[in-house]
């Protein structure tokens, strides 16, 4: 009776929040070509050091709540660090035993509980205290998977269900911190594929202003969720790069027949919005990733010249490498853009003539920078860049 009561919630809420607010619109194709810097949208850069003896492959997430940091790097447990890059323990253990777990690529933090959780096979989902001790396991979803876990309010959590293969019954479900289910969100978007095509970040997730937002490819909307239910607050406008249901078929039909090329569309990867933009990370014509900002003011949306050689927002602040943020987060009331580098990559930036004659808008950076990366190994293990956007 509770889950019927809190999807009828979610439900007449949904319904209510439509009819009094607008969302925003934004068209892939309207997007305006230009060159980003950092400087014009970030007054601070730090950088932190990843130190630990054991070798880190790739990082793939980073979450940071209060003073943990965790990493979740390729075929490891999920680490944490402290603020200052120090190792503090793994959570868990992989492995094929109980209160193991088999990957460690879909995990969720609950900042409120202290408590992580992990994603293993057959839906199945572990939790761990923060300093890596099993706590408790269940089970969510049946046909489909969650491809992320988030948290939701004080004692929640959402978890979004993939749709790649057209039959999810549920856009996402929610429980509490012991995973009994306490509502959902029925998909509306279904048609017919071979199991065997699948696509990662079919689904997009974000947290802003204590609200949770979810995006899912073959939708058009990106809604924001909080505990008392669900509202839209961006619009994605169709045209000819639109990634539908029926150009995802075709295209992956022709791709995995090596019959034809794969036809350029729209793919959003990731979203992070702040108080006055909205960055939207994605594959877009150019088949590779972009970056574009939207002004949430105005509307316009620049999209970062895609014919500049490195990737990013041009890091005009102290010369370094480009910042392509990967994650978002808050402290003391500013909100912080993280990216990640080997250090092989900062010393062969520092030793190249770009770097070598850029003209930062901070040559004390410049040179606090430079001695930092000389101070490494180029086998060390990879360092966080956060940058501090401006109020």
């Amino acid at each position: 009776m509770k889950c019927i009561v809190y999807s009828l919630l979610l439900l007449c809420l949904a319904i209510s929040c439509k009819e009094k607010q607008q969302s925003k619109q934004f068209c892939y194709s309207k997007f305006k070509v230009q060159n980003i810097e950092l400087s014009s949208i970030v007054d601070d850069i730090e950088y932190l050091p990843l130190r630990w003896e054991e070798p880190i492959k790739m990082v793939q997430k980073v979450c940071i709540v209060d003073s943990n940091v965790f990493v979740q790097a390729l075929g490891m447990e999920l680490l944490r660090f402290n603020k200052k890059g120090a190792f503090l323990n793994k959570i868990g253990v992989i492995g094929k035993g109980p209160q193991e777990y088999y990957s460690s690529s879909i995990f969720g933090v609950h900042s409120g509980a202290e408590r992580v959780y992990i994603r293993n096979i057959n839906s199945h989902v572990l939790s761990y205290s923060f300093d890596g001790k099993y706590m408790s396991e269940f089970k969510i979803g049946r046909v489909t998977y969650p491809s992320s876990i988030e948290e939701l309010g004080s004692d929640k959590i959402l978890f979004p269900m993939t749709n790649t293969n057209g039959n999810a019954k549920s856009n996402w479900v929610i429980t509490d911190l012991d995973g009994r289910k306490l509502g959902e969100k029925k998909n509306h978007v279904s048609f017919n594929t071979p199991t065997t095509i699948a696509m990662s970040n079919a689904v997009v997730t974000y947290q802003y202003n204590n609200r949770l937002h979810y995006f899912e490819h073959f939708g058009d909307t990106i809604f924001s969720i909080s505990e008392q239910g669900y509202r839209p607050e961006y619009t994605l406008e169709h045209d000819e790069y639109s990634y539908t249901p029926e150009r995802f078929l075709k295209d992956f039909a022709r791709w995995s027949s090596g019959t034809g090329k794969r036809v350029p569309c729209f793919r959003p990867m990731r979203f992070i919005e702040t108080y006055r933009y909205l960055f939207i990370m994605y594959f877009g014509i150019n088949k590779r990733q972009d970056i574009a900002i939207m002004d949430k003011e105005s509307g316009e949306i620049f999209e970062q010249d895609p014919g500049q050689d490195n990737k990013g927002i041009s890091n005009d602040v102290d010369g370094g490498l480009n910042c392509f943020p990967s994650y978002s987060f808050f402290e003391n009331d500013n909100q912080y853009l993280v990216s990640w580098f080997f250090p092989y990559e900062l010393k062969a930036h520092i030793a190249s003539d770009v770097f070598k004659n850029s003209t930062p808008k901070y040559p004390k950076k410049k040179k606090a920078l430079e001695e930092l990366v000389n101070s490494l190994r180029e086998d060390d293990n990879p360092v966080l860049m956060l940058v501090r956007l401006k109020e």
